[in-house]
């Protein structure tokens, strides 16, 4: 894309979107900050316009017609156009945020749905038409999108992980970690709890959830004195990267994440893989036990088409080189299925 850096990983059940402008990113690397809380007021109206959103991917296929203009002779007329219906089976893609940067508290008043049509003489592109249509029968926007190269064409190792709720936890974040090939994103949502405690003792709490996205809550947020909640709205913390280089993060909302390893450290102490049987792919995470803990942390395994060792061991992919480069491309780029793409 001209205007955005774009990361999607796309597994058979859990999704991760992030869109950062280049030329905001490019400025951000002049706010010399190490925390969110570094950036200054402006800073942070410019920092809210990025994007970034997970959830859950539902795939169906749908059968409707497109209109086909024969030329040919039409009977008593001569020569003649006529425009025939003709049915077509096309992809159909329906996605449910769970973290989203511009929910702001009016939800979408219909899911993200799309149709998918491939590129018929290879597999690393493919348009995405919008399933909405306009008055005159044209989809309301359409984009191109080809995948990252070492995301294994689909086929490579596929993980959707999401982070477990703890009980009367009032610090809790949503988080999801997916990978496709050597291709991982993350997003660590909002604290919730801590936004709706501020909002209901804001005496403009309406007209905080009267705003449309992030980006006018946060301007509006500055402008009426209020930085702390405007902070707690943009902490979303998402990001992009690839496990060979241990787990390096390459590209994030956060920009002073980048260069910095998702799991922290060297050390394999916080990566424990319990020893249960490992949900096979497209199984729904809630209808299993399989659970991973990192750091404080469990996630439940969504998606895994690899082993609980292997699972581990992909996990403990560090800089140092503590796992052969060969033994790292057998686990991420072998045969077994997703998507990363650009567009």
């Amino acid at each position: 894309d001209q205007e955005e850096d774009v990361y999607n990983v796309q597994t058979n059940t859990l999704f991760i979107d992030i869109r950062i402008p280049k030329l905001g990113r490019s400025m951000m690397k002049y706010a010399c900050a190490m925390r969110l809380g570094d950036l200054c007021n402006e800073e942070m109206k410019l920092y809210a316009r990025r994007h970034a959103f997970a959830g859950y991917t539902k795939l169906d296929t749908e059968t409707t017609t497109v209109d086909v203009t024969v030329t040919g002779t039409a009977t008593g007329s001569g020569v003649g156009a006529q425009v025939s219906a003709l049915p077509i089976s096309r992809c159909v893609c329906t996605r449910h945020h769970c973290i989203d940067w511009n929910f702001v508290g009016t939800p979408r008043n219909r899911p993200n749905k799309w149709y998918v049509e491939m590129e018929p003489t290879q597999k690393t592109i493919w348009k995405e038409l919008a399933y909405a249509k306009d008055d005159f029968g044209q989809h309301y926007y359409w984009e191109r999108w080809e995948r990252y190269e070492r995301d294994g064409m689909g086929n490579g190792l596929v993980l959707a992980l999401r982070r477990d709720k703890k009980e009367n936890d009032p610090n809790f974040r949503d988080g999801i970690i997916v990978a496709v090939g050597d291709h991982f994103n993350y997003i660590f949502g909002r604290n919730e709890a801590l936004i709706d405690t501020l909002l209901s003792k804001n005496k403009k709490m309406q007209e905080y959830k009267d705003q449309g996205n992030t980006v006018g809550l946060v301007d509006f947020a500055i402008v009426n004195g209020d930085r702390n909640l405007a902070l707690e709205f943009l902490s979303i913390d998402a990001g992009h990267g690839c496990i060979s280089k241990g787990w390096k993060i390459d590209a994030s909302t956060q920009p002073w994440k980048e260069g910095t390893s998702l799991f922290g450290s060297d050390s394999d102490d916080h990566v424990d893989v319990d020893n249960v049987s490992i949900p096979v792919q497209g199984q729904q995470g809630q209808d299993n036990d399989s659970k991973i803990s990192i750091g404080e942390h469990t996630y439940t395994i969504y998606e895994s088409n690899v082993t609980a060792e292997e699972l581990k061991r992909i996990l403990l992919v560090r800089s140092n080189g503590n796992i052969s480069d060969d033994d790292i491309d057998s686990f991420l780029l072998d045969d077994k299925q997703a998507a990363c793409a650009r567009r």
